[in-house]
């Protein structure tokens, strides 16, 4: 079926990118520079989450996230419902993003593991998140130009127990080909390792398969 069929039936739109030129698909701003394609994704969604957090004031940070601390007075206590309900429509926002922004892979994932009963705890974490994201607003994953290529490279590391609530380790990668990033990952571990060479052994198999 011709292209015009299809369009005609399903309403595409189209775009074609040239040398110099920018386009945008699924929010997503695709540019066609001098040595190569750059993918950035959305972020308006920053201003939205510091808006709902009040933090126009607060200054940036250089990392999105840190090993969490328990000894906080009142961290496990469970937050309101207008609170919960904020809190989960950020930490969605924050999962969205993070399909494009591999440096918030980790923090994004720590912070969704509140969603379903958030504490004073892991509002800690989304306002940390909240205020490197907003020192941090613009990041792309540029695409150089290659020799075509079959080979693919995949990088993989894991936090044995970083969790000091379950004593669950995170498995973390990415999937390479040639030298563009075409995956990443940063998921907790199903089960309990219970030594770093099995939380390595489980973070090598995710990232074979």
């Amino acid at each position: 079926m011709a292209y015009e069929e299809l369009e005609k039936k399903f309403g595409l739109t189209s775009q074609i990118l040239g040398p110099g030129q920018s386009g945008n698909y699924l929010g997503r701003t695709i540019s066609w520079e001098p040595d190569g394609i750059s993918i950035e994704g959305e972020n308006k969604y920053i201003d939205t989450m510091i808006l709902e957090w009040d933090l126009g004031n607060a200054s940036g940070l250089s990392t999105p996230g840190c090993n969490e601390d328990k000894r906080e007075p009142g961290g496990e206590e469970e937050l309101r419902p207008r609170l919960t309900t904020a809190f989960r429509r950020s930490a969605a926002m924050a999962n969205y993003m993070a399909q494009d922004r591999p440096d918030i892979s980790f923090a994004s994932k720590e912070v969704s593991r509140g969603m379903a009963c958030p504490t004073r705890l892991d509002t800690v974490k989304l306002k940390r998140l909240i205020r490197y994201l907003s020192g941090a607003r613009r990041r792309a994953i540029k695409h150089t130009w290659q020799d075509p290529t079959k080979q693919l490279s995949v990088y993989s590391d894991s936090d044995w127990a970083g969790c000091v609530k379950t004593r669950r380790s995170t498995s973390g990668g990415v999937l390479l080909h040639g030298k563009h990033l075409v995956h990443h990952w940063s998921s907790t571990q199903a089960t309990v390792a219970l030594s770093s060479a099995e939380a390595e052994l489980n973070a090598v198999v995710k990232g074979v398969a």
